[in-house]
């Protein structure tokens, strides 16, 4: 079902879903109000062309891709297109970032242009695991430099060459991280 208000302007949704052969996304509620979504994937390339339509970009390409693994997310977006305001769990398994596998990645989040909150973010990469919260600045959807960071982690048996490697540093430094930060 779908349901026009000129009136509105709104854009109400039935029980709907778009799918490909790798991702499916089931949603209903109106476009600029309040709208529930499911989303899976098994290739998380498929949101390229959404997050380069959101940032106003001709192309966009995501910093990680999936190796056998999936990509989940359950949750509501409010709002309109300038403003929306994106809450939810989202969840990856066998996601490699900065040529690091993490087995899993999941957290409630909260997302919006200027700022991105994860709460109960678990990540788990080997035998290393960081569980907590962690708070970004965004500017029009990005990470920058100079925007705000907070983070509260408990981090138990990270390697610190993979550390070093994640973060682009050499240094001749090895042995295991347990930590709250």
């Amino acid at each position: 079902d779908l349901v026009w208000s000129q009136a509105s302007g709104k854009l109400d949704f039935g029980s709907s879903y778009l799918a490909t052969d790798a991702a499916r996304v089931n949603f209903h509620g109106a476009l600029g109000a309040r709208l529930e979504v499911g989303f899976y994937s098994t290739r998380v390339r498929d949101l390229e062309p959404v997050i380069a339509m959101l940032r106003h970009e001709d192309e966009y390409r995501l910093p990680l891709h999936l190796q056998g693994g999936e990509a989940r997310f359950n949750g509501v977006i409010t709002g309109a297109m300038e403003q929306l305001d994106v809450k939810g769990q989202a969840s990856l398994s066998n996601v490699v970032y900065e040529e690091t596998l993490f087995e899993r990645a999941a957290a409630d989040l909260h997302l919006t242009r200027s700022q991105l909150d994860l709460s109960g973010l678990e990540l788990r990469s080997e035998k290393a695991e960081a569980t907590g919260s962690v708070r970004v600045g965004l500017t029009d959807w990005s990470m920058e430099w100079d925007d705000a960071l907070a983070a509260k982690l408990r981090v138990t048996q990270m390697d610190v060459q993979r550390l070093l490697r994640m973060a682009k540093v050499t240094a001749p430094i090895a042995g295991t991280i347990d930590a709250t930060v």
